[in-house]
């Protein structure tokens, strides 16, 4: 059986070591990374083993896995030899005093910490790992940070990403200046609004606001100097939205799940410097023509319009002359108009009016009616303009990049093999999943 196949860990940790050998690293490349899936075992032994490896791994995933020896993992963390980059690390029971115990006296190589789905109660001081640029807490549901502290209390200035995702309470008590340092990324998606929003377009560049309710965009959008690049508004049940203006560089805006706020206002307030524009799931059933043509008319490079009910509008024959006449002038590269179930008919006029090459690149049209007519016209319109790329394929949405999906058909009647595995994902922080159907 192969190393990757046992169950033990002992011939995976074996083979990286053989790696790092002279004569083994003379005819293959060193192996450097090490994960160990939810179904190996980790013993004290192995974890032993593990440790000397911190000399020439760069990144270790043991997601899921217990350390029994915190402290010597720490001691090794603060050695001047550890080459480790990226760490990921512990059960679902790992708890702000086992995070105590790991910090290392110092630590010059780390970039990256995963302490992802853990139970993490409280956010000690990692200015000990001196280099870290990226830090991922996400999903630690009881998670708080105090209000006496600030970003930069907690962490080096190296600091760039931030995932503070699913931790609702984790930024209730903190003041408004808590993000006192400036960031590439930050994910606060899923926790409660606070004053500590009022200042973020001036720090982050790329802001993830998923799912926080009751922002009011123009109060949180004021003054200058607004560095904000990217700006995710996904699901926040927006009632009115605006002062897009004052972002001089914004590049990137989803409004995906907020179908109140569509209208001539926003879109003249977008700046010239926007190139994608999410409107997924906006319901464009009602939207009026002017409006819609509009949005058409914007020089981006891609536009989602995923999931509008544009089938459901009463002047679809009007609508999809706009999007017709738009997309044969517009400057847009991409174009989604997956999950709107449009009539055969109408696929097939915008086919033929794209034989001649234009901006437009790609084209989204999954979840759309097709039939043998818009087929033929697809095969006509690949000959005509074979620069254009057309994806008609069903799309797939709702699937988170952790989430596993599956069946019970793969697994014999009374198996608890499929028990098992959830079991260890879930403990390992994972989700799971099953499809019915």
């Amino acid at each position: 059986m192969s190393a990757w196949g046992n169950r033990s860990s002992s011939p995976l940790l074996q083979r990286i070591a053989d790696s790092h050998t002279p004569t083994t690293a003379a005819s293959t490349s060193p192996i450097t990374t090490l994960t160990l899936l939810p179904g190996k075992t980790f013993s004290p032994s192995n974890q032993l083993t593990a440790l000397h490896l911190f000399d020439r791994l760069l990144e270790v995933n043991l997601s899921g896995k217990v350390w029994s020896d915190l402290s010597a993992l720490s001691g090794k963390l603060s050695s001047e030899t550890c080459t480790l980059q990226i760490l990921r690390l512990g059960t679902s029971e790992f708890t702000s005093e086992d995070l105590s115990t790991l910090l290392p006296s110092q630590n010059t190589s780390l970039l990256t910490l995963d302490l992802s789905s853990k139970s993490l109660t409280t956010l000690p001081c990692l200015k000990p790992f001196k280099t870290l640029q990226n830090l991922d807490v996400s999903r630690n549901s009881n998670l708080k940070i105090t209000s006496s502290k600030k970003l930069s209390d907690l962490c080096s200035s190296t600091l760039k990403d931030i995932n503070l995702s699913e931790c609702p309470e984790i930024l209730s008590s903190v003041e408004e200046d808590f993000f006192d340092v400036h960031l590439n990324s930050l994910d606060i998606s899923l926790i409660k609004p606070g004053s500590y929003l009022n200042k973020l377009t001036s720090k982050v560049l790329d802001i993830n606001l998923t799912g926080i309710e009751g922002l009011e965009t123009y109060t949180l959008f004021q003054g200058s100097h607004l560095v904000t690049k990217k700006l995710n508004l996904k699901d926040c049940k927006l009632k009115s939205c605006g002062g897009f203006k004052n972002f001089e560089n914004i590049e990137e805006i989803v409004l995906e799940g907020n179908p109140d706020v569509i209208n001539e206002d926003l879109i003249d307030g977008f700046r010239s410097s926007l190139k994608l524009l999410d409107l997924s799931n906006c319901g464009f059933d009602n939207i009026s023509v002017s409006v819609f043509s509009k949005v058409l008319g914007l020089e981006l490079n891609t536009l989602r319009l995923f999931n509008n009910k544009l089938y459901k509008h009463e002047s679809l024959n009007e609508i999809w002359g706009c999007l017709i006449s738009n997309l044969n002038t517009s400057k847009i590269v991409n174009v989604d108009l997956g999950g709107n179930e449009i009539p055969q008919e109408f696929i097939c006029s915008l086919f033929e009016s794209l034989h001649t090459p234009s901006h437009l690149k790609t084209l989204e049209l999954g979840g759309n009616k097709f039939g043998p007519q818009s087929d033929e016209s697809l095969k006509i319109l690949k000959n005509n303009n074979p620069e254009l790329d057309v994806a008609r394929d069903i799309p797939e949405r709702n699937l988170s990049s952790n989430m596993v999906v599956g069946s019970n058909r793969g697994f014999e009647e009374g198996s608890n093999v499929k028990e098992e595995v959830e079991g260890l994902m879930k403990k390992a922080g994972w989700k799971t999943g099953e499809f019915q159907g």
